[in-house]
């Protein structure tokens, strides 16, 4: 049996673990997960591919990548907040994986889960899947839709909805066969299921009302986050939107950027003007973001800096309506995006959108001048 090996020890007390070894196999977790892969690695933890010894199923190991207490309190905690969710959900509510244990390794804190298959990244960077059919793009928000609203119900917020973080049952893929509208048929691989899990609860927080303060991941943080203003579940509603986007473009609707006034004027310039009592709003806390004639508009360039690929970025961005070709699609990407918090609270107004109400399986056009063929099919 061989232990997780630590490197050495800083001054700070925490201890960083070496897991550069865990994919050649043979680690042992608690004398009974074998690693046989590492899946990867964050800020505060690392997800590893085990075996059960006990049981002989394959199971993800999510275990602090530190010994230091901030570290392990976080893993203590995920396991302490996922109890609560798993133990309030409905059986038929199974958007969640099943968690099957917690504990410490070596002091350091590990919860262990079921394994998923594909996470939505992957999805989204496979080219043979694209454009994925209506259903795979419903059935998935749907899913996502449900389950943030049980959470919401619990007053628990996700607070970093992205693709890595959703993943599905199984990676199989099966091989089907459809007609174009010029009458010729072509082989396209699809998802064989798009059940899920919402995973990664590390970053999760309890919300009764509003707070404040800085989370999520770059290219899927709510604007109000980045203005600095008090926030609610809402901001899940936006990360939503921008998983659905990337789903329906195959590519993320947002780049990463450097600066919070980049964010913004990226945001600005695919989602519209920002509502004047937001603008408002963030005036009282970063004074000279917005100038607040009407229109409202960000304050972009800033006329101290002197950025030109930052401005290069911002300007080559297109607008969500020319990029979202189906109206229905559109529609509901851009609720869940609204800069109005206030209209994006309640997830129940969004789950009875036309979309996601339809059982059409059309395949979408994305992007018509890079000389894709419309292809639209019966319902399967």
């Amino acid at each position: 049996m061989t232990n997780v090996p630590l490197l050495s020890v800083p001054s700070d007390g925490d201890g960083f673990l070496d897991l550069r070894g865990c994919s050649e196999g043979g680690t042992i977790i608690a004398e009974r997960y074998e690693i046989q892969d590492c899946l990867g690695v964050g800020s505060t933890a690392a997800v590893l591919r085990a075996l059960d010894r006990s049981s002989g199923v394959v199971v993800a190991v999510k275990i602090a990548n530190a010994t230091g207490n901030v570290h392990n309190r976080k893993i203590a905690r995920e396991a302490e907040l996922y109890r609560r969710i798993v133990s309030k959900a409905s059986p038929a509510l199974n958007l969640f994986p099943r968690m099957f244990g917690a504990g410490q390794h070596n002091d350091v804190s590990y919860v262990v889960f079921d394994l998923g298959g594909f996470n939505l990244f992957d999805v989204i960077n496979m080219s043979c899947l694209h454009p994925l059919p209506k259903r795979h793009l419903r059935e998935i928000i749907m899913q996502l839709l449900h389950g943030l609203c049980f959470l919401h119900s619990l007053q628990i917020v996700h607070t970093d909805i992205k693709p890595h973080n959703i993943v599905l049952r199984t990676s199989e893929l099966h091989q089907t066969r459809r007609m174009r509208v010029d009458g010729f048929f072509v082989t396209k691989m699809e998802l064989k299921s798009a059940e899920l899990y919402i995973i990664d609860f590390g970053d999760a927080v309890i919300v009764h009302d509003r707070t404040t303060g800085i989370v999520g991941t770059n290219p899927y943080r709510a604007p109000e986050v980045t203005l600095g203003l008090p926030w609610t579940a809402a901001i899940d509603a936006f990360a939503t939107g921008c998983v659905a986007a990337e789903l329906y473009l195959g590519r993320p609707l947002f780049h990463y950027t450097d600066t919070d006034i980049e964010r913004l004027a990226l945001i600005e310039r695919v989602l519209g003007s920002f509502p004047e009592d937001v603008a408002k709003n963030a005036e009282r806390i970063q004074p000279g973001t917005f100038v607040l004639e009407t229109p409202v508009h960000v304050v972009f360039p800033r006329p101290d800096v002197h950025c030109k690929a930052e401005v290069r970025r911002v300007m080559g961005a297109w607008p969500l309506s020319g990029l979202v070709f189906d109206v229905q699609y559109l529609d509901l990407c851009a609720l869940l995006m609204t800069l109005d918090p206030l209209k994006r609270q309640d997830l129940r107004t969004i789950l009875v959108l036309p979309f996601l109400q339809s059982s059409d399986d059309d395949m979408v056009l994305v992007e018509p001048w890079e000389n894709h063929v419309l292809v639209s099919f019966p319902g399967v």
